[in-house]
């Protein structure tokens, strides 16, 4: 993806909105084109321009998952507007999209799968050097090592992936890795206390759903952006128009888990 300018700043008035309306957008690759499996989730860099165009308009105040998560604690003060941009997995495409953000003064927090680094169309291990030495508006977070669910792994999976990812970057980049990501957005209560015991300060899950003041900070709901969403869409994630992430976990989340469980341990007896 090459690297468009950035977008011209309009003077356009913000909506009014409650200050506790936190938008947290999630991507994965920008690019023309992707492999079959992972095309639901590959923005094109025209469709990535337009929505980098909204999050400018919006006049929303970007920080990093660190940052936010810092505010959300009182550590820090929280911007009345403040919105946050993610990537996760690690994809190559991911450099020049984060360094596009960073020059239009947007913040953004990239989530790094370390069992997938240096394979072909991901991020290699100089990748990692390089964004963790760009500065403030980027910040380089963990992603497990294997990219499985945190919620089906035994405990002492569960540490070695939480504790492992983060062992590896910071190595690579020399400095704290404090953010993680939990993969497919799957967590529960064991896999929160891994990534807390790990000395990570915060975590994403998915929701699909606005974040806000009374979120979890090892839980923060995130609205997934992918090929078909519409800049509309992002709009009104801005605009805080979309639905807000419930302050509890859902009986559905829990109801598919339970699912997901039950059909890991047939897989496992039936092998």
């Amino acid at each position: 993806m090459a690297v468009a300018s950035c977008p011209e700043r309009t003077r356009i008035a913000p909506p009014r909105e409650a200050i506790h309306v936190i938008p947290i957008l999630m991507y994965h690759s920008i690019a023309e084109q992707s492999e079959p499996y992972l095309r639901r989730w590959t923005v094109t860099p025209d469709a990535f321009l337009e929505h980098v165009t909204a999050m400018v308009e919006s006049r929303r105040t970007p920080l990093t998952i660190t940052q936010l998560a810092e505010a959300l604690r009182g550590a820090r003060p929280l911007p009345a507007r403040p919105m946050a941009i993610t990537f996760d997995d690690g994809y190559r495409d991911t450099i020049a999209a984060a360094s596009m953000l960073a020059g239009c003064e947007i913040a953004s927090t990239t989530y790094i799968t370390t069992g997938f680094l240096d394979r072909a169309g991901m991020l290699t291990t100089a990748d990692v050097g390089e964004l963790s030495s760009c500065g403030p508006l980027i910040e380089v977070g963990a992603h497990g090592i294997s990219h499985r669910r945190m919620d089906e792994l035994a405990d002492d999976e569960l540490r070695a992936e939480a504790s492992g990812s983060r062992s590896v970057l910071e190595e690579i980049a020399q400095a704290r890795t404090l953010s993680f990501a939990y993969p497919h957005g799957s967590h529960d209560h064991r896999s929160v206390a891994a990534v807390r015991d790990a000395g990570y300060t915060s975590a994403v899950a998915v929701k699909n759903a606005l974040s806000h003041s009374g979120d979890d900070v090892f839980a923060l709901a995130r609205v997934t952006i992918e090929a078909h969403t519409s800049t509309a869409t992002v709009r009104a994630a801005l605009d805080g128009t979309l639905r807000m992430a419930p302050r509890g976990e859902l009986w559905r989340t829990r109801g598919y888990r339970q699912l997901r469980r039950w059909r890991r341990a047939a897989r496992s007896r039936s092998s």
